[in-house]
């Protein structure tokens, strides 16, 4: 993968059992949250799968949910939009994704062209949180829950056409709530076949 705004290039390693992506980086992550983390968001994935294989999905009618947990491999800084909080995601922090398909397919046009039948996945990520700067809270250093729930669209053999952010909150239990507002999208540019 290659970033187009430092030009850098970033390699991982993808692994798969029985049709099961396991193990496969939190680029969309970090590409959705580019403009507000500083560093990259390097992770270890500990369970479950990444996406599960397409016999798994046709066999429950493309109803389906599963959960995955990776572990931050160093301290990520995010600076909360439109708010004065830093949010720190310490190092071993467990990341858990919750992803859900309920069989909806919906038209997708992006730069790479037009896809009438994409595969909508609904995903939430909630990673734990240092945050700082919270209004009307004295401490510093409170320890919170961040969220954000995004929707990506799929088309077999492609990959991944769109994501965006729908919502985030980052919150205290028993304390605040603030709701978020990331305002990013990812697009597919170009699709070249294979051969």
């Amino acid at each position: 993968m290659v970033d187009p705004d430092t030009s850098q290039t970033v390699q991982d390693v993808i692994f798969c059992t029985q049709g099961n992506i396991e193990n496969f980086p939190v680029i969309i992550t970090s590409m959705l949250l580019a403009d507000y983390v500083k560093g990259v968001l390097n992770t270890y994935h500990t369970t479950g799968v990444y996406a599960p294989s397409y016999p798994t999905l046709a066999q429950n009618d493309w109803k389906y949910a599963w959960e995955t947990e990776y572990l931050s491999e160093e301290t990520i800084l995010v600076k909360v939009p439109e708010r004065s909080v830093l949010a720190y995601l310490s190092p071993n922090a467990i990341f858990n994704y919750q992803w859900q398909v309920d069989d909806v397919h919906e038209a997708v046009t992006i730069p790479a062209g037009t896809y009438p039948q994409a595969l909508k996945v609904n995903q939430i990520w909630t990673p734990p949180v240092t945050l700082m700067g919270l209004p009307g809270v004295q401490a510093s250093g409170v320890g919170g829950v961040l969220s954000m729930e995004t929707i990506q669209w799929y088309e077999p053999y492609v990959g991944l056409l769109k994501a965006l952010i729908t919502s985030a909150t980052v919150w205290v239990p028993g304390v605040l709530e603030v709701p978020l507002t990331f305002d990013r999208m990812i697009e597919l540019m170009s699709f070249t076949p294979g051969r």
